[in-house]
């Protein structure tokens, strides 16, 4: 079990869902829900700006839930529970 907070964790955890994330978009998948979302807020004459604002929104609500529910203990778990969270999510 992980003790307190691991950032070494968390950082597998990122590149896990950063992974899984930049392949779902080559396949030109979006988010549940967050795709939309940021759709709303963010103009579309501002695609790169809703690019960042989408992946940086991904990657905290992914790390956040990953690290949190998951609780991995080693980085090969941190880095699964990140591919998972981005797997389950990408429609």
């Amino acid at each position: 079990m992980m003790d307190g907070f691991a950032i070494p964790l968390w950082i597998y955890a990122a590149v896990g869902v950063l992974v899984l994330w930049c392949k779902s978009k080559a396949k030109s998948r979006g988010v549940y829900a967050l795709t939309d979302i940021v759709n709303l807020f963010v103009p579309a004459k501002y695609a790169k700006t809703r690019a960042i604002v989408e992946v940086i929104c991904y990657l905290c609500i992914g790390c956040l839930l990953a690290m949190g529910i998951l609780n991995p203990a080693t980085p090969g778990q941190a880095f699964a529970a990140g591919l998972g969270f981005t797997g389950l999510t990408t429609r």
